[in-house]
């Protein structure tokens, strides 16, 4: 009886992607108050791809009524920006208060500003530029895999006979 033994190995091929780069420019100062970072550059963002990252304003002069303070974001940023942290009080004289933000991408170039703006009048406090570059990366391929045969040896079964 013969009988013919395969030997096979999986191969799967994928590509490596990178993840979005974010950039932070340094803090950025004015009369009234000082953002960090100063700016946002992130690249390679993909349609539903997140960033999140930590903003911060400190305000220095002193005040008679603290700022109740949340985020806003201008124009086509609008719909990507998300304050995980709600909003967030701010009593002046050097005081510094921390927002964590996602960013989530739709595939397209943006340029806008996120505004630290006074949640119960209005005011605009400060602002930090952000820049949003689309995701150049190829499209991906889809994981792909084959059998391949390593050895093809035919093997020839022998009885032995007992005697």
């Amino acid at each position: 009886m013969r009988s013919l033994l395969f030997a096979f190995v999986l191969v799967m091929t994928t590509r490596a992607y990178a993840i979005p780069v974010l950039v932070e420019g340094p803090p950025k100062l004015d009369g009234f108050a000082t953002m960090d970072p100063g700016s946002l550059d992130i690249q390679m963002l993909g349609a539903g791809e997140m960033v999140t990252t930590q903003l911060s304003i400190t305000i220095h002069p002193l005040l008679v009524r603290p700022f109740m303070i949340d985020l806003d974001a201008t124009g086509t940023g609008a719909g990507l920006l998300d304050n995980l942290s709600g909003v967030q009080i701010n009593g002046g004289g050097g005081d510094m208060t921390f927002f964590d933000i996602k960013l989530t991408g739709d595939g397209a170039a943006h340029d806008f500003d996120i505004q630290f703006v006074d949640a119960e009048f209005g005011g605009v406090l400060g602002f930090i530029p952000v820049t949003i570059l689309p995701d150049a990366r190829p499209v991906p391929e889809p994981i792909t895999a084959a059998l391949i045969p390593l050895a093809l040896s035919p093997i020839v079964m022998r009885r032995r006979r007992i005697v």
